[in-house]
C-alpha cells in the first residue's frame, strides 16, 4: 500500500459503501452510507470475503473470476 500511495493513490478505510455510481456500465465512483460521493479513475475492490458483495452492487459478477468460498455479506457491512 505504501508504494501506491507513493505514486499518488489515496487510500481510505472505515466507510460503509451503500452504492456504486456508474455511467454506461462503467465505474465512475462510490456512495457512502454518510451520502458522501466520490469519483475516481480507479476503484480497487479489496474486501477480502465480502468483494462478491461489492461485485453484485456494481453488477460485475460476470466479469469475474475470483470467487470467495466465505459466501456474501450484506452491502453496508463495514469492510
Amino acid at each position: 500500500m505504501n508504494a501506491a500511495q507513493k505514486h499518488g493513490a489515496v487510500v481510505r478505510g472505515g466507510g460503509v459503501v451503500s452504492d456504486i455510481l456508474q455511467e454506461k456500465k462503467h465505474v465512475k465512483g462510490i456512495r457512502l452510507t454518510s451520502g458522501e460521493e466520490i469519483y475516481v479513475q480507479v476503484i480497487i475492490n479489496v474486501a477480502g470475503p465480502g468483494s462478491s458483495a461489492i461485485n453484485k452492487m456494481a453488477k460485475v459478477t460476470d466479469d469475474m473470476t475470483v470467487k470467495t468460498r466465505s459466501g456474501t455479506y450484506p452491502s453496508t457491512r463495514k469492510f
